[in-house]
């Protein structure tokens, strides 16, 4: 799979591309500017993005735990009941 400026890769769309460098001595993998559909812009490792183990921001998985919620308590059955 190549990556390049521009691409869709889930809810990311790549920005920016950072090669692999070394820092003190240590290896920093290359990685990729990422603006997610929901607005937040990250720094998303490349070999995660190749491997398919990031598709968003997170905010996919919060939608999917409030679907859930409203499917098993029911939507309008989460209000709070005063303290006495």
């Amino acid at each position: 799979m190549t990556l390049e400026v521009g691409k869709k890769l889930g809810r990311w769309t790549l920005l920016e591309f950072a090669p692999q460098t070394k820092v003190d001595g240590k290896r920093v993998d290359s990685k990729w500017r990422c603006a997610c559909d929901c607005g937040n812009v990250r720094w998303v490792p490349a070999k995660h993005l190749k491997a398919g183990r990031t598709r968003s921001c997170g905010c996919a998985r919060a939608e999917l735990h409030k679907r859930d919620m409203a499917i098993t308590f029911g939507a309008g059955n989460l209000k709070r009941r005063p303290l006495v």
